[in-house]
C-alpha cells in the first residue's frame, strides 16, 4: 500500500544550482558567523523618528548596514584581507553586502546586492540602493559573477567541482570582482 498521496517530480532548476554554489562559497569567505541577540526598540524609535521628521522611510536593513560600515570604518583591521604570507590589505571603502529577494523564472531568488561605500553614504542612500535592487527585473544570468555573456551562457552547465573551483579563485583575489 503506497501512502505517499500525490505529488510532483520536477527536475531541479539550474538556477538553484547557482544559488547553492554561491551558499558553498560562502564557507571560504573572509568572514566569521556570529549569532547575538541586541534590544532594538532604540533602533526602531530612531527609524519611526526620522520617517516623522524627514517623511522619508528607511529600513532595519539599510541602518544596519549604515551601522556596520561606520563601525568597520572605525576599525579597519576588521575589513583587512590578507595577502600572501607578508602583506595585509586596508581597504578605505567599506563595501557591504546585502541579500534581497529578487523574482525569476516564477522563483524567490535570494541575490547578493551589494553597497559600494558604504561608509559614505547616508541610510537613506542605503536604503534607497536596497529598494532600487529589490525592484529591478532579473534573469538566470543575473545570478552568475562578471558582465560576459559567454560566461554566463556556459557557468550553469559547468560541473559543480569547475564552478565551485572558479568560484575559489575569483574570491581569492580582493580586486578581482567589481
Amino acid at each position: 500500500m503506497n501512502n505517499v498521496g500525490k505529488y510532483e517530480k520536477i527536475p531541479f532548476p539550474k538556477g538553484r544550482e547557482l544559488v547553492i554554489d554561491v551558499v558553498s562559497l560562502e564557507r571560504v569567505k573572509h568572514h566569521f558567523p556570529i549569532l547575538f541577540e541586541l534590544d532594538v526598540s532604540r533602533a526602531r524609535d530612531f527609524i519611526r523618528k526620522y520617517k516623522l521628521e524627514t517623511g522619508k522611510q528607511i529600513s532595519f536593513t539599510g541602518w544596519i548596514a549604515k551601522c556596520i560600515a561606520m563601525a568597520v570604518s572605525e576599525h579597519p583591521y576588521l575589513h583587512a584581507l590578507r595577502h600572501g604570507n607578508r602583506s595585509l590589505i586596508l581597504f578605505n571603502d567599506i563595501d557591504i553586502l546585502v541579500t534581497v529577494q529578487k523574482q525569476i523564472d516564477e522563483n524567490e531568488i535570494p541575490l547578493p546586492c551589494i553597497i559600494r561605500k558604504a561608509n559614505l553614504k547616508s541610510v537613506y542612500e542605503i536604503n534607497d540602493e536596497i529598494r532600487t535592487a529589490q525592484n529591478q527585473s532579473a534573469t538566470t544570468h543575473d545570478m552568475v559573477l562578471g558582465k560576459n555573456p559567454w560566461f554566463t551562457r556556459i557557468y550553469p552547465h559547468l560541473p559543480k567541482s569547475i564552478r565551485y573551483a572558479m568560484g575559489r579563485i575569483l574570491l581569492q583575489n580582493p580586486f578581482g570582482i567589481k
